[in-house]
C-alpha cells in the first residue's frame, strides 16, 4: 500500500504522462512517421485524438472503480474473459511479458536515438551505437540505485524539455517551405495508416499513466483530468513538431533520420546544443519512467506466481536484480543489430496498440461481464461513464486499431514477425510455468474488487474471484 505522502499529485501525474509520451520518442517518431506518410501526417497527428478519447470511457471506468499499479496487466488477466479464466491468464501474461521483452529489445533503445545522434554529431569518432550503450548503462544505473523519476523530478525535467521544444518550433516555423507540404499524401493510404499507428504512441501515450493507479493521489477524481490534459498537450506539441519536420525538409529526405537532422537545417551554435540537451533529457526521463513501469509489471508477474519467487529478488534499493540485468542485456544486444528506424517504430507501435485492442474488448464486454462496476461510487457519479457509452466507444476504438494494425502488418512485416516471435516465446514461458506449478489455480489467484454504493448510502467491496 502506497502512503498518502508518497503518492503522485495531479501536476506530477500530468508531468509523468507528458514526459513518457513526448519524451525521447519526440526526437524520432514524428520524423519516422513523416517519412512514411508525408505531409498528411500533420493532420493524422491531430486525428490521433479520436482513438485516444474513445479509449477514455473504458480506462476511466476501470481505473476509477479498481485503481491498480500495473493496471494494464490486471485489467486483461482478471477482466478480459472471466468465463474463461485460464485463457485470460494466458493472454494477459503473453501481452505483458512480450511487451517487457519488446521494451528491452526496441523501446529503450528507440527513446535514446535523438540523444545518441546528438552526441555522435559532437564526437563523430564514437558511433551512435556506442553512445546508445553508454546512455542505456547510465539509465539502468540510475534505476538500479532506486533513483526513479518522481513526479517532482518530471516537472523540472519537463520544463527543460519544453524549453528545447520551444527553440525547435520557434526556429522551425520560420523556415517552413510550403513546397515541402505538397503533395499532401504522396504515399497514399499505404503510408498514411501505418503512420497513424506510429503516431498514436505519442498522443495516446498518456494512457500509460493508468499503470500508476494506486500511486496517484485521489485517483478516482484526478485520473480523468491527468489523461485528458496530458493527451491534449502531447498532441499539440507533436503536431507542431511534425509540421516543422515535414515543412523544413522534404518527406523523402526524412528516411532514417531523427529530429536532429531537421533542426540542423536551420539552427546552429548554442541553439543546437540546447536542442541536443533536450534530446538527452527526454531520452533519460522516458527510459527511467518506462523501466519503473516495467519493473512494476514484472513484480506483479512474480506476485502472481508466474515466475519463481527467487527470480524477483530485489537489491538493497528495492529493484528486481535479475529482471534489470535481463532488460539491460536485451537492450544492449539489439543496439548493434541493424534495424531500420521504420521497423523500430513499427515494433514499438505493436507494443502499444495490441494491449489497447485487448482493453477495448474488455471495455466492450464490461456491461455484460461486470455490470456491478457501474455501481462503483466513482463511476456511478459520472454522467459520461454509462454502460452504453463505454461499450460503443470501445467498439469504435477496436475498429480503428484493427484497420491501422492491418496496414502496419502489410507495410512492416519484419516488425510483425518479430512481435509474433516474442508472443510465441511468452506462450512457451507460460506453458513451462504452468507445467512446473501443476495447477493453473495457483497462478493469479486474486480476483477483481471494487467499491459499490449500497441503497443506504454505505459501501461494500464487490469481488469476483
Amino acid at each position: 500500500m502506497v502512503s498518502e505522502n508518497a503518492k503522485i499529485g495531479f501536476v506530477g501525474g500530468v508531468a509523468i504522462a507528458i514526459g513518457s509520451s513526448v519524451g525521447g520518442g519526440l526526437w524520432a517518431t514524428p520524423v519516422i512517421a513523416g517519412a512514411m506518410g508525408g505531409p498528411i501526417t500533420v493532420l493524422i497527428m491531430m486525428l490521433v485524438a479520436v482513438p485516444t478519447f474513445l479509449a477514455l470511457p473504458t480506462y476511466l471506468t476501470l481505473t476509477k472503480a479498481w485503481p491498480k499499479t500495473a493496471g494494464s496487466y490486471y485489467y486483461t488477466t482478471r477482466m478480459l474473459l472471466p468465463e474463461r479464466k485460464n485463457l485470460s491468464k494466458l493472454v494477459g501474461f503473453t501481452i505483458s511479458f512480450s511487451g517487457l521483452m519488446l521494451g528491452g529489445l526496441i523501446y529503450l533503445r528507440y527513446m535514446l536515438l535523438g540523444g545518441a545522434s546528438f552526441l555522435n554529431a559532437i564526437v563523430p569518432t564514437i558511433s551512435t551505437e556506442l553512445f546508445t550503450v553508454l546512455l542505456l548503462t547510465i539509465s539502468f544505473a540510475v534505476v538500479w540505485f532506486g533513483i526513479r523519476a518522481t513526479g517532482v523530478a518530471e516537472i523540472v525535467l519537463d520544463a527543460v524539455l519544453l524549453l528545447s521544444i520551444g527553440v525547435i518550433v520557434g526556429g522551425g516555423l520560420l523556415n517552413v517551405e510550403m513546397g515541402n507540404l505538397t503533395p499532401v499524401m504522396p504515399e497514399g493510404f499505404i503510408g498514411a495508416l501505418p503512420a497513424y499507428a506510429v503516431l498514436l504512441t505519442l498522443g495516446g501515450g498518456a494512457i500509460k499513466i493508468i499503470n500508476f493507479g494506486e500511486e496517484i493521489e485521489d485517483v478516482e477524481n484526478t485520473i480523468g483530468g491527468i489523461i485528458v490534459t496530458s493527451a491534449i498537450v502531447d498532441i499539440l506539441i507533436s503536431t507542431v513538431v511534425l509540421f516543422v519536420a515535414v515543412g523544413v525538409v522534404s518527406y523523402a529526405q526524412l528516411e532514417g533520420q531523427t529530429l536532429g537532422f531537421v533542426v540542423g537545417q536551420y539552427l546552429s551554435g548554442n541553439l543546437v546544443v540546447v536542442t541536443g540537451i533536450g534530446a538527452l533529457v527526454a531520452g533519460f526521463t522516458t527510459n527511467i519512467a518506462s523501466v519503473a513501469v516495467f519493473t512494476r509489471i514484472f513484480s506483479v508477474l512474480v506476485d502472481d506466481n508466474l515466475f519463481p519467487e527467487w527470480v524477483g529478488r530485489e537489491n538493497d534499493h528495492g529493484e528486481p536484480v535479475y529482471f534489470l540485468l535481463f532488460l539491460y542485456v536485451l537492450s544492449v544486444a539489439l543496439t548493434f543489430v541493424d534495424v531500420s528506424f521504420g521497423a523500430l517504430a513499427a515494433s514499438f507501435s505493436f507494443l502499444f496498440v495490441v494491449p489497447l485492442m485487448i482493453h477495448s474488448i474488455v471495455g466492450f464486454r464490461l456491461p455484460s461481464t461486470f455490470p456491478g462496476i457501474f455501481d462503483a461510487e466513482s463511476v456511478a457519479n459520472s454522467r459520461l461513464l454509462r454502460p452504453r457509452v463505454v461499450r460503443w466507444s470501445a467498439l469504435g476504438l477496436f475498429v480503428i486499431l484493427a484497420v491501422m494494425t492491418v496496414f502496419l502488418v502489410v507495410t512492416q512485416p519484419q516488425a510483425f514477425v518479430a512481435y509474433l516471435g516474442l508472443v510465441a516465446v511468452s506462450v512457451l514461458v507460460y506453458g513451462l510455468r504452468w507445467w512446473q506449478v501443476g495447477d493453473s489455480s495457483r497462478l493469479m489467484s486474486s480476483g477483481v474488487g471494487f467499491r459499490t454504493v449500497q441503497s443506504d448510502g454505505g459501501e461494500q467491496i464487490n469481488r469476483s474471484d
